[in-house]
């Protein structure tokens, strides 16, 4: 049953979370090989702190947590601080009733930049360059690992966000929590997408780093995109449509890599998002030109 803690109750609460919290870092601690279980479950604690307490409450909660997490200061830091962050702004965003694919999209992002200054840090302390560790890891030395860095850092935090808010959606719902999962984003994930396809494109020229950031982005929305195409009521249409589109890309990409150069391989892969825009432009003239009706959440149906 959804409430609001308040006084003593809220203050017992968030004591109770700041417990669990120190349990986890214990566990992280004495039981490394199970350190994931921090960035799965502490979001989801400060998430439910964030819903169920007042504000000062949830600052109390913060505070306190981050000087719990000070007895392992290498987990504290890059572990415990960006997942109270997330799980925070997650709970916030669940309390605003915002589309769960921007929850997404922006808990993703913001975890992805946490992720980016702890890399850093760990090198500025550490003398540790965990661009380079990760590049043997993945047995990617053979290529510019640097490059590809941010992107790789977003896929990462795309995952961990993606799992919480499907553990979030399904826990909190046994608790009357509403999510916000009305298929009504049809044309702002459109302008999302073109917008960050020119931007892509932009950036490339300037530093390739944010420009492969921007193709995960630009794939992530893609996506999203795809998801409302594949359910728009005329379905077998749209699979004629949209399909051979996909299909020729797989034939256009090895062509134009080859043709260029690897240099562009972030600009040759805009092709699939690309593609994606066929699809979209004609529920566009579908809808707006041809039947002259409003796209509204009634023409889409949901693929469960």
């Amino acid at each position: 049953m959804k409430k609001i803690f308040k006084g003593i109750k809220a203050l017992a609460f968030s004591s109770l979370m700041v417990c669990l919290c120190l349990i986890l870092i214990l566990i992280t601690t004495y039981v490394s090989d199970i350190g994931l279980i921090i960035l799965l479950l502490l979001p989801l604690v400060s998430s439910l702190v964030t819903l169920t307490c007042e504000r000062k409450y949830v600052l109390i909660y913060f505070v306190a947590s981050i000087l719990v997490s000070l007895i392992n200061f290498q987990i504290g830091l890059f572990e415990v601080i960006p997942s109270l962050i997330i799980g925070i702004l997650l709970g916030i965003m669940i309390k605003k009733y915002i589309q769960g694919y921007y929850i997404i999209f922006i808990n993703s992002i913001v975890l992805t930049i946490l992720q980016i200054i702890s890399t850093y840090l760990i090198n500025a302390i550490y003398s540790v360059n965990l661009i380079d560790t990760f590049a043997v890891l993945l047995k990617l030395t053979d290529i510019h690992f640097e490059i590809i860095f941010f992107l790789f850092l977003f896929i990462i935090s795309l995952i961990q966000i993606s799992i919480t808010y499907l553990i979030a959606t399904n826990e909190f719902k046994k608790l009357d929590y509403q999510f916000n999962e009305k298929m009504n984003q049809f044309i702002i994930l459109l302008i999302i997408e073109i917008s960050s396809i020119i931007l892509n494109i932009i950036i490339h020229f300037f530093y390739q780093p944010i420009s492969y950031l921007l193709l995960g982005v630009t794939y992530y929305f893609a996506t999203v995109l795809s998801y409302y195409i594949f359910s728009f009521y005329l379905k077998k249409r749209m699979l004629f449509i949209q399909l051979p589109a996909y299909a020729s890309c797989l034939i256009i990409i090895p062509i134009f890599i080859s043709l260029i150069g690897k240099n562009y391989i972030d600009l040759i892969l805009l092709a699939i998002p690309l593609s994606t825009l066929i699809g979209a432009s004609y529920i566009l003239f579908y809808q707006l030109i041809y039947k002259k009706h409003h796209i509204t959440e009634s023409i889409f149906d949901k693929i469960d």
